[in-house]
């Protein structure tokens, strides 16, 4: 760490700076007057690649990373591809992504570790292939999650911290 900032936090500056000259750039810079015997030539590029602003007034990439919260939960061949899953104390919206053609599924949630505690929501029972959306609030514990259909081998648990 070099003046509070990390390797990878230099390294985005970097990409910003070499953005913010590629547009000045590309913006031309010249008056727009033509001096005596000038054929509309541009100066060398050197004479305009220096940014009059610095590099972190360059908007940031508009591609955000997922949200912690969107958790996303994959079923195929009668399994979910994951055990464990973890999100902040809150909106927590769960994708379901039944990848098995022709085989319903669904996602059921309840509080605590297992089916005995309170249901908090369920998707559609669905044949896939098909994508389900289920948001929940969900305050900081354990819940835990099932296929309805099959009970033995599709659960987890979901850790709100």
């Amino acid at each position: 760490m070099l003046n509070g900032k990390t390797k990878p936090h230099r390294l985005a500056l970097g990409m910003l700076a070499a953005l913010a000259i590629a547009a000045a750039m590309a913006c031309g810079g010249g008056s727009g007057e033509k001096n005596a015997g000038d054929d509309g030539a541009k100066a060398p590029a050197a004479a305009e690649t220096t940014p009059s602003q610095p590099a972190a007034a360059v908007a940031a990439p508009t591609t955000a990373p997922a949200a912690p919260n969107s958790l996303v939960l994959v079923a195929s061949n009668i399994l979910f591809d994951r055990k464990e899953l973890s999100a902040v104390a809150g909106a927590v919206t769960l994708d379901l992504d039944n990848q098995d053609a022709g085989v319903p599924h669904n996602l059921h949630v309840f509080s605590g570790t297992s089916a005995t505690g309170a249901s908090l929501g369920a998707t559609a029972l669905e044949a896939g292939p098909i994508k389900q959306s289920l948001k929940l609030d969900l305050a900081k514990g354990q819940y835990f999650f099932v296929c309805d259909v099959h009970p033995t081998t599709m659960t987890g648990t979901i850790t709100v911290g």
